[in-house]
């Protein structure tokens, strides 16, 4: 909403991370989960604060909730929180000439059309915890309404409601918005008028059936986050130097990530790659993507990755996650994969911290090189495969691993004395009957896998117990 201005020679993100982690380090506010969504991460109010923080708003016109039994008054309405689901359209239809946000988050309810089946989750958990109220079926809600009658709109946030299967024309009249999310089921396009929004950082059409974004919308200078489910790649954008996040989208065959040179800032890119492709575009997508010096996330799928250079790229130094599902390919001889088959000490990725692998062939001395990673404490390998009837982790390497997890593989995983020094988590699930993994009987692991399994057994044994006395 433009509370948060650069300052002191900080970005607006950069002040909004340093005033979330003061609010945390008082205690006022809690990270609901560590794990999150890549660079999302998820936060509540606690109870009390909460009270007093939202006596504050309401007394100070800050924010108006709108729960099924009380009705703001229009006039002086500058937040909208709407969280009900029996008479959710009552507060949209009202003139409100002061609105500046509102958020209009509702579970989603299975009407009479097949285009009104999902459930939303909220992204506002304390807000949105009131009881929700089921109703048999979800009318069409015309949204022209709202966007005619509150011009100084900035912020849009719409979950679960039907309106109708395209983002009206009028939709280009909000110039003052920013952020725009509608997770709505039923919306399917999205109106080329969006490309008049000239002050637009944020769009967010997941859990929705749009796949393509007009033209003019990628003309959009302001954008800094595109949030979509496998959109479309468009073939040209203006420059856009500002956008960080671009999640997810989808590339067709002939797509060689030329439109990635326009987006110099980009710190999180998620690509699904449909065919294979040819290998000239191949290669300059290996080189558009090594360009990229601020990628912090890295999401590619496909069935074959020509992406074998970004281990190996001295770029792609801010690079923290990378989720690899496919099998790196391994185009021309070039002197840099040269590099990854012989000397283990040449992958450049000093701040990777994350790295997931799926339907990946790896050969042993790879997985060696990865342990030479300085930061790397997360390690996924799913439906792999390797040469050799062994994926052995040696003491020479690894030694930030704290999570391992081996899926879906029919290797023997082998974890010798020493190896994996600082690990806590370990999960190894195996594909076959007889599949076995051997860890050395004095690795510190052992003795945590015995108290885990007693305290499981303890556990059995109470609620078995308990059952037998209520029987």
């Amino acid at each position: 909403e433009g509370f948060v201005v650069p300052r002191h020679g900080k970005t607006v993100q950069q002040l909004g991370q340093l005033y979330l982690r003061q609010l945390t380090t008082r205690g006022l506010v809690t990270e609901a989960s560590a794990d999150g969504d890549y660079d999302i991460r998820h936060f509540f109010l606690h109870d009390s604060v909460y009270l007093f923080a939202w006596s504050e708003a309401h007394e100070a016109n800050f924010m108006e909730l709108h729960d099924g039994d009380y009705f703001p008054s229009p006039d002086r309405a500058r937040r909208l929180t709407l969280h009900n689901s029996m008479d959710r359209y009552a507060a949209l239809d009202n003139k409100m000439p002061k609105l500046r946000s509102i958020f209009a988050i509702f579970e989603e309810i299975p009407a009479s059309t097949a285009e009104e089946s999902v459930s939303s989750p909220s992204c506002f958990p304390t807000c949105c915890s009131c009881e929700q109220h089921r109703s048999p079926k979800i009318s069409r809600f015309d949204l022209t309404k709202l966007l005619k009658r509150s011009k100084f709109l900035r912020v849009i946030m719409i979950e679960g409601l039907n309106i109708g299967t395209e983002l009206p024309e009028a939709i280009g009249g909000m110039v003052h918005l920013r952020y725009l999310s509608t997770r709505c089921r039923s919306l399917r396009r999205i109106h080329p008028s969006i490309g008049n929004l000239k002050n637009l950082q944020t769009i967010d059409v997941r859990q929705s059936l749009v796949h393509e974004l007009p033209c003019s919308f990628w003309k959009i200078t302001s954008l800094r986050h595109v949030f979509g489910s496998e959109l479309i790649v468009p073939r040209w954008t203006r420059e856009l130097k500002q956008l960080n996040t671009l999640k997810s989208v989808r590339a067709l065959q002939d797509w060689d990530g030329s439109m990635l040179r326009r987006m110099v800032n980009l710190k999180l890119l998620d690509v699904t790659i449909q065919e294979k492709l040819k290998e000239e575009k191949a290669r300059k997508l290996s080189d558009n993507l090594n360009n990229l010096n601020n990628l912090t996330t890295l999401i590619l799928k496909g069935v074959d990755l020509p992406i074998s250079s970004i281990f190996t790229a001295p770029s792609l130094q801010f690079l923290k996650t990378i989720e690899l599902t496919g099998t790196i390919l391994l185009t021309t001889p070039s002197p840099e994969i040269d590099k990854m088959t012989t000397s283990p000490s040449d992958f450049q990725l000093p701040n990777l911290s994350k790295l997931s692998l799926s339907k990946t062939c790896l050969q042993q001395g790879f997985i060696g090189k990865l342990g030479k990673l300085p930061l790397l404490s997360n390690l996924t390998l799913k439906d792999v495969s390797c040469d050799g009837e062994e994926l052995v982790f040696r003491p020479d390497g690894f030694h930030c691993l704290k999570k391992l997890e081996v899926n879906d593989t029919s290797k023997r995983v082998v974890i010798e004395e020493h190896a994996l020094p600082v690990l806590v988590s370990l999960h190894i699930i195996g594909s076959s009957r007889n599949y076995q993994h051997s860890i050395h009987p004095t690795h510190k692991i052992i003795n945590k896998i015995r108290h885990e399994d007693i305290n499981l057994f303890q556990r059995i044994c109470t609620c078995h117990q308990k059952e037998i006395t209520k029987g």
